[in-house]
């Protein structure tokens, strides 16, 4: 695990070329990027991936050993936009099993997501993904993302198209991350407030 004291980025909103601009993201906390353009909060996530490296974003990490440039947000999973989520498998487990660190502890992690943030895909592992409702595959691939371990996370609109049941799990989810010193950057087309 990589321990920071910031990351900030610069490089954004500057028609000049200039930096005038310069985001802090701090580890423990949760950032949300709200705009009603979907381009927008689209291309900067996208940015923060890693997705689009002519952006002109500089994302630096400082820590207490120094500081260093990196093309993306480190131990990033990222959580797509609402109806481009891609599988891998073609059942839960097959999904979840894809994500699973090699060390025979899947399981576990699985049972203990799912006891703490009631997700239930571990008492459905042969059910098809394309059985599941707009709101479980969004939910599915944030579970099995989170098996492999991210320390942070990149979220696009994380609460569209989930029943009330569902948004609750995936806040808890957010806030648990930011309690063990996560960075979470979320967007959205609303003035939403996530914690």
């Amino acid at each position: 695990m990589v321990s920071n004291s910031k990351i900030s980025i610069s490089g954004f909103g500057a028609s000049s070329g200039q930096d005038n601009t310069e985001w802090l993201l701090n580890p423990g906390a949760v950032s949300v990027v709200c705009s009603s353009l979907e381009g927008v909060r689209r291309s900067l996530l996208n940015s923060l991936a890693g997705r689009n490296k002519n952006s002109g974003l500089r994302i630096r990490v400082e820590a207490s050993d120094g500081h260093r440039i990196v093309q993306a947000l480190p131990s990033a999973a990222v959580l797509p936009p609402p109806g481009e989520e891609m599988f891998v498998g073609t059942t839960v487990g097959e999904q979840l099993g894809f994500y699973d660190r090699a060390d025979n502890q899947g399981g576990q992690r699985l049972e203990s997501l799912d006891n703490k943030f009631g997700f239930g895909f571990s008492s459905m592992p042969q059910r098809s993904v394309w059985e599941l409702g707009a709101g479980e595959r969004r939910c599915l691939l944030l579970v099995s993302q989170a098996m492999a371990g991210p320390r942070n996370w990149i979220m696009h609109s994380p609460l569209e198209r989930m029943d009330g049941a569902r948004q609750s799990s995936v806040l808890e989810f957010i806030d648990d991350c930011t309690v063990r010193g996560g960075i979470v950057v979320a967007a959205s087309g609303f003035p939403v407030l996530l914690m």
